[in-house]
């Protein structure tokens, strides 16, 4: 049995990627058999052959130390299922429109550190933290017991983040953030489209609905509050403080706000499709 495998999840962009010579290097200086593999996102091995599993967007970025730091980790919490960090977008072109340029550090992101200054934190019991099912590392055992991940089929396509896998993961041990762990992963000039970005929400909104349903919340109660009582917790539980920047009446404001209320409404349908299973 090898130490670790890493599977590279394929992205659209042609540039070439760097992650695969950087992960040798450091797999290699801390004397680890393994095996580094390329697998479009639905065609993920259903089983693995080794003690850590670890799987990265091909387009991610790692530290220096990201594997030494790994391995210290799983060292210490030998019984955890994922080991995750915060993701951070990075993007080759800034926008020069002001809601796109608002909006970015919300999209394709995953950060837990800014609610706390702990390095290491426990979120087991937490599903509204946990990771996307990219950008970890996961406990072998655990992966095959879950037959692997696999994309989350919609009535829009496919989702990258099998939240499925995630959640089931929880069950079979630790989910562990580490800020060390952290990664970021550059985004192209496409994704900061309107039309990418509302599809984006339209995801986060469906895979909510996800950890609702694993948290076996009463399904009419949380249709009311979410679409009927109170439709404004939104603005905080997922854009942040970014609703709060209106209010000038200038003209750009009010194109801020028509883009906004795109944003939100897209998140809103995904959540809906998601619990009642009404395709929009």
């Amino acid at each position: 049995m090898k130490d670790i495998n890493v599977f590279l999840v394929k992205g659209n962009s042609d540039k070439e990627s760097t992650l695969e010579s950087i992960l040798k290097k450091q797999l290699e200086n801390n004397g680890l058999s393994y095996s580094i593999k390329k697998y479009e996102s639905t065609n993920l091995p259903t089983s693995s052959d080794s003690s850590i599993t670890i799987v990265l967007l091909e387009n991610a970025s790692i530290s220096k130390t990201y594997i030494t730091d790994l391995l210290c980790l799983a060292s210490l919490v030998k019984d955890f299922s994922i080991l995750c960090g915060d993701i951070s977008p990075k993007y080759a072109l800034v926008s020069k429109d002001s809601f796109t340029k608002s909006i970015t550090k919300y999209c394709h992101s995953y950060h837990l550190s800014k609610y706390g200054k702990n390095l290491v934190c426990d979120i087991t019991s937490e599903p509204d933290n946990f990771p996307p099912s990219y950008n970890i590392a996961i406990n072998s055992t655990v992966y095959n017991q879950n037959g692997g991940i696999a994309p989350i089929q919609y009535s829009k396509g496919f989702i990258m983040d099998d939240r499925s896998f995630v959640l089931s993961s929880s069950n079979l041990g630790k989910i562990i953030h580490c800020s060390f762990l952290s990664t970021s992963v550059e985004l192209s000039e496409q994704d900061l489209s309107l039309k990418s970005i509302s599809d984006y929400f339209h995801q986060q909104g469906f895979l909510a609905a996800l950890n609702i349903n694993f948290k076996k919340m009463p399904h009419f109660e949380r249709i009311w509050k979410q679409f009927i009582e109170t439709p404004e917790s939104l603005d905080h539980r997922v854009l942040g403080r970014l609703t709060f920047t209106l209010g000038d009446g200038t003209e750009q404001s009010k194109i801020f706000a028509e883009k906004l209320a795109m944003i939100k409404c897209s998140y809103q349908s995904g959540l809906f499709e998601g619990l009642s299973g009404i395709k929009l």
